[in-house]
């Protein structure tokens, strides 16, 4: 039996795929550390996850109306939360159904609201590629319309400097053809 040896394909076939194999990887892993590096709620840290409800666009904690309502209303209602021993994220629920899910700083990682923290990254990296898969066919099309020209024009060059022989139907194709590109 004549038997062909078996080829092992490479686990990655290109050093993109290489690429973005670790970059999806670092995101996983850094949101794996993150989920397990969980603290207890502080007044702090939740107040740095709650936008204030005054329509200023900062969180509860970066708030700076010296005499804001919104702020203090929300600040007292983390406390009793907090007095009453809840959890970070039943904490940001009830304020949640209470304001909205405008409160949040930062989406939660559900439903459809993972899409924030992704999208932009799918853009950048899609981005990146099509640019990179564009320069390089932009390039290789350019070597290719010049390359042979630049051939035939050395070609001629030397056959009319070494005086050989040129056939004449193909001296009347080659004329042919530099009056059509031109």
């Amino acid at each position: 039996m004549n038997e062909r040896p078996i080829r092992k394909r490479p686990f990655f076939r290109t050093r993109q795929d290489a690429v973005m194999f670790a970059v999806l990887l670092f995101l996983f892993s850094s949101l794996a550390f993150q989920a397990a590096a969980k603290e207890p709620p502080t007044m702090r840290s939740l107040s740095a996850e709650v936008i204030c409800p005054c329509g200023c666009g900062l969180t509860v904690a970066n708030c700076n109306h010296t005499t804001c309502s919104g702020r203090d209303e929300v600040r007292g209602k983390l406390k009793e939360y907090l007095k009453a021993g809840m959890t970070e994220e039943e904490i940001l629920a009830l304020l949640e159904q209470e304001y909205g899910k405008g409160i949040r700083a930062e989406p939660p990682m559900r439903g459809w609201d993972w899409s924030a923290w992704f999208l932009p990254l799918l853009a950048l990296l899609g981005a990146v590629g099509t640019g990179g898969t564009l320069l390089s066919r932009w390039r290789r099309s350019e070597t290719a319309e010049t390359g042979p020209r630049v051939e035939t024009a050395e070609r001629s060059q030397e056959v009319a400097d070494s005086g050989e022989d040129i056939d004449p139907k193909a001296l009347e194709a080659f004329r042919k053809r530099l009056e059509e590109g031109e």
